[in-house]
C-alpha cells in the first residue's frame, strides 16, 4: 500500500507503468506466493488454489483495507543463497491461467 501511495505521487510528477519487484533466494518465500498475490491484485479475487488467500481476505476486511490498485507488474528476481548474484528475473509475474479467477467488479459494492 505504501508503493501505491508512492507510485501515485510519482505519477502526478510523470505517468509512466509501476512495477515493484520482489527480491529473494526462494528458500523461504517463493515465486509462487506472488504469482498469488498478483491474481488476486489484478482481478479482485483470490485464487482457488491460493493457500493464504482466506487468511489475507479476513486482515483485508477486518482492516478495512482498501487498494489502488495502480501496480502494473510485480516482478520477481531470485538470487543464489551464498551470494547477491542474479540467478533468474520474471519482470511480470502471474499464475496459471488455468487457475484463474473470473474478474471481480472493482468498482461494485457487492462482496
Amino acid at each position: 500500500m505504501e508503493f501505491e501511495t508512492r507510485l501515485a505521487a510519482a505519477r502526478a510528477i510523470k505517468q509512466g507503468p509501476g512495477v515493484l519487484v520482489f527480491c529473494g533466494t526462494g528458500f523461504a518465500w517463493h515465486r509462487s506466493n506472488l504469482e498469488d498475490f498478483a491474481d488476486f491484485y489484478f482481478t479482485g479475487v483470490h485464487r482457488g488454489d491460493d493457500p493464504f488467500g482466506p487468511m489475507e481476505q479476513h486482515h483485508i476486511e477486518k482492516k478495512r483495507l482498501e487498494l489502488l490498485r495502480n501496480i502494473d507488474h510485480f516482478g520477481w528476481l531470485r538470487r543464489h543463497i551464498e551470494k547477491p548474484q542474479l540467478e533468474e528475473f520474471h519482470p511480470r509475474v502471474r499464475g496459471p491461467r488455468f487457475f484463474l479467477p473470473p474478474r471481480k467488479d472493482l468498482n461494485s459494492e457487492e462482496p
